[in-house]
């Protein structure tokens, strides 16, 4: 081996001097029931990326009854009040209010997927739109039909993605199987603006995610619309229920 001159004379003028050992790796074990984290970064550094194998959620064979989905639903939305009332009071950005009762709702359904804005469904290979019967056909016909009332071609082309393009705020389901669509809720604040989110909006939505029968293509056992609001009469909740593209009244 060769030595350099100043290594050397470290070595001579410096006797304790000597290579450092190694540290150590640490070794994770499972704790509370979470799996061990396996960490190599004898390649990567400390840029490696810890390998976790997370156990695959249960199979679920049937959906809940409809009493039982209500009712699960009744506490993930008293839940929402008394954690993240500010939210509604102070009229924040709906997508907030989805978000936390779509936390909530995960809780109340285990086994089960909560998703926010799902975008796909099982039975087609492309993204499905929430308006089923709008053909690309039919869109192009949106198009026209707003350019002719005074519209430009970028403003129709803007409302008519916004219309074909809807997703449903929460879904409670199965991925990847079609005939376990539990739950798909709307919610919006009240007094929402008119337009293609507003309480129309929503009755539609629902209305097309619920039916049933060859001509629905969702199949969504259990519709809810909720509006909500602080007004200076107290806190405003209503939930309109739909069934097979009905609504068929108030929860609650």
């Amino acid at each position: 081996m060769v030595v350099s001159r100043g290594l050397l004379a470290l070595l001579i003028v410096h006797p304790g001097v000597r290579k450092k050992s190694r540290a150590p790796q640490p070794r994770l074990t499972a704790v509370s029931g979470f799996p061990a984290l396996s960490l190599s970064n004898s390649h990567l550094g400390a840029w490696a990326e810890p390998r976790v194998r997370w156990p695959m959620p249960p199979v679920v064979l049937q959906s809940p009854e409809e009493e039982v989905v209500l009712q699960r639903f009744g506490r993930a939305l008293a839940d929402l009040w008394a954690f993240d009332r500010p939210l509604i009071e102070r009229r924040l950005n709906p997508k907030s209010l989805v978000h936390r009762l779509a936390v909530y709702l995960e809780r109340q359904f285990p086994g089960f997927h909560t998703d926010c804005e799902y975008s796909r469904n099982s039975r087609v290979d492309e993204p499905t739109y929430d308006f089923p019967y709008m053909s690309r056909p039919r869109q192009r016909d949106l198009r026209k039909n707003l350019i002719r009332q005074g519209l430009s071609e970028a403003e129709a082309e803007a409302a008519a993605h916004s219309v074909t393009h809807a997703y449903p705020d929460i879904i409670v389901h199965y991925r990847e199987e079609n005939h376990l669509n539990v739950l798909v809720v709307e919610v919006r604040l009240l007094g929402d603006a008119r337009g293609w989110g507003s309480m129309l909006d929503a009755k539609e939505k629902l209305q097309r995610y619920t039916l049933l029968g060859e001509q629905g293509l969702f199949r969504y056992a259990v519709g809810l619309l909720v509006e909500l609001g602080v007004t200076e009469g107290g806190d405003h909740t209503a939930v309109h229920q739909f069934r097979n593209g009905r609504e068929v009244g108030r929860v609650g």
